[in-house]
């Protein structure tokens, strides 16, 4: 696989924060431009380290989107994230977006967990299977 960088990746795709309720005019906005500069290297998944960018891109696309983590799982021996074989039978986008979400919902209530405050990697590892 080949690692791209996304043009202009550094700039926001709308969902800082609260940003995406508070400014949604605007988070729509940078959504748009986002999934625009996406598009154009064809990629053929998308990888992000942030919840809310996986919740927020996940809204303007069909390319499947990883958590860092779900990758260096599979490129370190681990099976093959779900999402990229639910994506590859050509799911309706509605469809696509319920799996995200699904699989957001689970990432968040490992990080939820009352024992530590931030989700362990071993955790979304073990949750990236089970998608």
């Amino acid at each position: 696989q080949n690692v791209f960088e996304i043009p202009d990746g550094h700039i926001c795709c709308g969902s800082a924060g609260t940003y995406n309720l508070l400014q949604n005019d605007i988070a729509k906005k940078l959504l748009k431009n986002k999934i625009s500069n996406i598009e154009k290297i064809k990629p053929q998944f998308i990888a992000t380290g942030n919840i809310g960018c996986i919740t927020q891109i996940a809204n303007g696309t069909k390319i499947p989107i990883l958590h860092t983590v779900e990758i260096i799982d599979w490129y370190t021996g681990g099976l093959k994230p779900k999402v990229l074989e639910i994506c590859e039978k050509n799911f309706s986008y509605q469809e696509i977006i319920k799996i995200n979400e699904d699989r957001i919902s689970k990432i968040w209530e490992s990080k939820l967990n009352s024992n530590d405050e931030i989700y362990s990697q071993n955790k979304l590892i073990e949750l990236s299977k089970d998608c």
